[in-house]
């Protein structure tokens, strides 16, 4: 059974309809990444899932339950956390006082400790800066705070509005590292918002594309970029096929080693994107495959091209 599901929601700002007759499912421990222009209905989306705002039709199950009517203030101790954009931490209080704001509804004295000494080993600036008040923290830094705190409340499942957005490009790539190993060691379920494509199929297991409204897209991030859908197509855009190879690893890929004297390496666990653009660079056809520094097979060139031809002719 789906953790969260949205049935024909229909959702209104006066008499303008923002979104019209969304439906999809969200399973446990899933990760969805909810993409589309700006004016598309995400923001709303999560909106109404967590009580922000009414839906004029349609339904919201959590857990099996119907919450399309529950009060918001009663979300939060269901099992439902809300990162909103702009991280919006409570720049006057310190930053252990921030955290333990996103405990309130829990009462277990002993666990909620526990809890925060997860979130500082996994954040480690948090517990160095824990007295340090949160609004003097640097982007990045709100930004941890923020995913903290809403892991404080001991969530079955996190909504994030552009939680990358703000954060400059080298800190963007260790959060969404970082928040990827806590949701595969924690198995939360994630529905988080993004203008990002690169970010949506990097972190994503399902790509919700929405336009005006609409939900264009719901599908796996393979699926989606070997959609036939003319929208889907103009959307990811020029860069597509390209984009398919970063879902792939190099171990899947590689032949058995071949005794060759190759002076180049590849990691196992490379995707094939980053490896074809070492090639091009290097000028090679070929690579070693490498696992904890031992050699374990060979990648081709041409078996990367041939991956990406099939990808291209939706094969």
């Amino acid at each position: 059974m789906a953790l969260l599901e949205v049935k024909d929601l229909e959702v209104y700002y006066g008499m303008i309809q923002a979104i019209k007759g969304v439906s999809f499912k969200v399973n446990e421990g899933e990760v969805v990444a909810l993409i589309g222009a700006n004016g598309a209905g995400k923001t709303t989306i999560l909106h109404t899932v967590t009580r922000l705002l009414e839906a004029k039709r349609g339904s919201v199950v959590f857990d099996g339950k119907d919450i399309t009517k529950t009060p918001a203030h009663k979300i939060v101790s269901m099992g439902m956390a809300h990162v909103p954009e702009g991280r919006r931490v409570f720049a006057n209080l310190s930053v252990l006082q921030n955290l333990k704001m996103g405990a309130y509804t829990r009462k277990d004295k002993n666990e909620i400790e526990e809890t925060l000494k997860n979130i500082y080993k996994r954040f480690p600036r948090l517990e160095e800066r824990q007295n340090q008040l949160a609004g003097t923290l640097s982007g990045g830094e709100q930004q941890m705070l923020a995913m903290g705190r809403a892991l404080m409340s001991h969530p079955r499942i996190i909504l994030m509005d552009e939680p990358f957005g703000a954060v400059d490009p080298l800190n963007r790539a260790n959060l969404q590292n970082e928040f990827l190993k806590i949701q595969k060691q924690l198995k939360k379920t994630v529905i988080f918002v993004t203008h990002d494509i690169d970010e949506a199929m990097k972190m994503g297991d399902k790509i919700a594309i929405m336009s005006k409204g609409i939900l264009r897209n719901f599908a796996s991030p393979e699926d989606t970029l070997l959609s036939d859908d003319e929208f889907v197509k103009s959307f990811l855009g020029s860069e597509t096929y390209i984009k398919i190879l970063s879902r792939f690893r190099v171990k899947e890929h590689m032949r058995p080693q071949n005794g060759a004297d190759i002076p180049y390496h590849a990691d196992c666990e490379a995707n094939l994107r980053d490896v074809l653009a070492q090639m091009i660079e290097y000028g090679t056809d070929s690579m070693h495959v490498t696992e904890k520094g031992k050699i374990t097979g060979t990648i081709l060139l041409s078996d990367i091209l041939n991956l990406f031809q099939k990808g291209r002719k939706g094969e």
